[in-house]
């Protein structure tokens, strides 16, 4: 993560997002999908120069609880530096049962996309779609409005202001995280 600003211009800070799908997705899927999502983010958060760093990895081999997936997500972010990541994984998501389509770890800065969630249906359109919606949850943008269709609208670009108010960068991880023994609403440093 850095700040690049060039001299008597105002500073735009730089996000670099990960994104590591699993190996059922070629490399041409996968360039063609991190140029989109560089695209669509720099579309709805002109605020920030949007990296994207794609990667073919399946991470961990299935099957595995949801917190060992978030947590191999999270550690290939740290040891690469990114500010955020998302992972596509082949595995279906479960909370309780319960299929998930996505999950976003903001205190993680983690979001995970499950590729059977999204079928085969316009497979390519939904999953950018999805990947760009649990960004827009890890940095707070919250959906004021929905489309024709009923989903929610992102892209406000209130979300970016407030996530970077400030400084020109984005927070930086926790990196003394005790992550899986942490738990969501509970005081520590993933609730802070």
């Amino acid at each position: 993560m850095a700040a690049d600003a060039e001299p008597g211009s105002s500073s735009t800070s730089t996000v670099t997002v990960g994104l590591v799908v699993t190996p059922a997705l070629d490399k041409a899927a996968l360039d063609q999908l991190a140029d989109e999502l560089r695209d669509r983010l720099g579309e709805l958060y002109r605020d920030a120069d949007w990296r994207v760093a794609p990667s073919r990895d399946a991470l961990v081999a299935g099957p595995v609880e949801l917190t060992e997936l978030v947590d191999a997500v999270r550690t290939r972010m740290l040891e690469e530096d990114w500010d955020l990541a998302v992972a596509v994984t082949d595995l279906p998501l479960r909370l309780a049962r319960r299929p998930l389509l996505t999950h976003t770890s903001p205190s993680h800065n983690v979001a995970l996309v499950s590729l059977p969630a999204i079928g085969v249906v316009r497979r390519h359109h939904r999953l950018l779609d999805s990947i760009a919606d649990a960004l827009a949850v890890l940095i707070g943008d919250v959906p004021s409005e929905r489309d024709a269709q009923g989903r929610p609208r992102f892209g406000s670009g209130r979300a970016w202001s407030n996530w970077g108010a400030a400084s020109t960068t984005p927070p930086r991880r926790r990196s003394s995280c005790s992550w899986p023994r942490c738990s969501p609403g509970t005081s520590g440093c993933c609730s802070a």
